[in-house]
């Protein structure tokens, strides 16, 4: 009974962690495009666009933790008029996932 209370509150630490890093990293993020729009006077209307999707990856991460089988991949997900900079990067994670 004592391995399985020590067990759950191990993986109650590994969730908090891993909520944690998503959440500093999302807010890395956040804090680098704010740099960039600001650096290139972007449009308002954009800025808010992006960091409405950046919350919307932010839930759509939460939940993936959450999934007792894994997350989905992203191959999963629709395809999306994107720039070629930001394919190179997500060929770039997909390679290092599956390594």
């Amino acid at each position: 009974m004592e391995e399985i209370a020590r067990l759950d509150q191990e993986a109650g630490m590994n969730a908090l962690k891993a909520r944690q890093v998503l959440d500093a990293t999302i807010g890395d993020i956040a804090q680098v495009l704010g740099g960039i729009f600001a650096l290139h006077d972007v449009e308002d209307a954009v800025v808010w666009k992006a960091m409405k999707h950046l919350d919307l990856s932010h839930s759509t991460a939460l939940a993936r933790l959450q999934e007792s089988d894994g997350p989905e991949s992203f191959e999963d997900r629709e395809a999306s008029k994107t720039h070629p900079a930001v394919e190179a990067l997500l060929r770039k994670l997909r390679v290092k996932r599956d390594d």
